[in-house]
């Protein structure tokens, strides 16, 4: 895939609204409007298929668009978000209020003030906050 083609996005939820215009003319006005499919393609591919649904991260300028767009004003209007909560997610947040509510055999014997201190004071707590980190945190890009 070429990175020159491609726009990094926030995390697509839906198909429905989604509008993605560009300054064709450069008067600082995104008045064109693409076509998914013919202008460009939604990635990963396969987002919307499977056993959990994923949000769409990448707008795509396939070889067949002759003209790259990227280099002019562009207008992404979407339901930004993930289409439905993770089943990880889901189980992840039942356990950790079991644990925060001492209502687990894993919880610790006492209720701190904070959520930070909580799961620091619980090696599961922490081990499920680390497990879900690495499947769906998104690294922070910094430019200097």
């Amino acid at each position: 895939m070429d990175n020159q083609r491609t726009l990094f996005v926030d995390d697509i939820a839906s198909l429905t609204g989604l509008i993605v215009k560009v300054d064709d003319n450069r008067d600082g006005i995104a008045e064109a409007a693409l076509t998914i499919t013919t202008d460009f393609e939604l990635l990963p591919l396969a987002a919307a298929f499977g056993p959990e649904v994923n949000p769409w991260t990448q707008i795509y300028l396939p070889p067949r668009v002759k003209r790259s767009y990227w280099w002019e004003l562009i207008e992404v209007t979407a339901i930004f978000g993930w289409p439905a909560i993770p089943a990880a997610i889901a189980r992840a947040t039942y356990q950790l209020t079991g644990i925060l509510r001492l209502q687990s055999p894993r919880a610790t014997s006492q209720i701190p003030e904070a959520i930070a201190s909580a799961l620091g004071m619980s090696p599961t707590a922490q081990k499920i906050v680390d497990e879900l980190m690495g499947v769906y945190a998104k690294p922070v890009w910094a430019f200097s």
